[in-house]
């Protein structure tokens, strides 16, 4: 099982898990709604009188539910966004074990190239005017990039370093 196909069964489960918890806030609400709507406006507690601890258990579990409902809303709201991580991570990465990931690096690597001659030659046209101006791009901006650049080509000699082992080995 790829790493892709691992984080994929993480984001059904995520999704599924959120859903679950969605239903079960409703549910809770629902009935704390229920069990409340029974009760009189204003109504109070009769102190001293025969029905006082019913009437304190009852209203008890109207609270239960209430707070059971918003619990399972936020379990329900952390699921959905552990969801969406795992969801945007899916789109934007480039998983080693992909039949696809050195073709992937390498467009990488040709789109970052292009961003960094873009950002020198805007770099260029400033020129060195007196007093000097300020670049549009920083010094460090284009070198990170470079970094980058040279990361995602150390890394697809592993990716292929790794997929030729694996063909040896079948």
């Amino acid at each position: 099982m790829t790493r892709r196909e691992r984080l994929e069964a993480k984001l059904e489960k995520r999704e599924e898990w959120a859903d679950k918890a969605a239903q079960r806030s409703a549910q809770h609400a629902h009935t704390a709604y229920d069990m409340a709507s029974g009760i009189p406006m204003g109504q109070p507690i009769l102190v001293g009188h025969h029905s006082e601890g019913r009437d304190r258990r009852y209203r008890d579990r109207i609270g239960a539910h209430a707070t059971h409902s918003v619990e399972e809303h936020a379990k329900a709201q952390q699921h959905t966004a552990k969801a969406s991580g795992l969801a945007h991570q899916l789109e934007t990465c480039i998983f080693s074990d992909d039949p696809d990931a050195v073709e992937a690096l390498e467009a990488k690597v040709a789109s970052l190239e292009v961003t960094r001659d873009a950002m020198k030659k805007a770099n260029a046209a400033v020129g060195t005017p007196s007093p000097p101006a300020k670049k549009p791009y920083e010094s460090w901006e284009i070198s990170n990039l470079g970094a980058r650049i040279r990361q995602a080509k150390e890394r697809i000699a592993d990716v292929q370093r790794q997929q030729e082992r694996t063909a040896q080995a079948e």
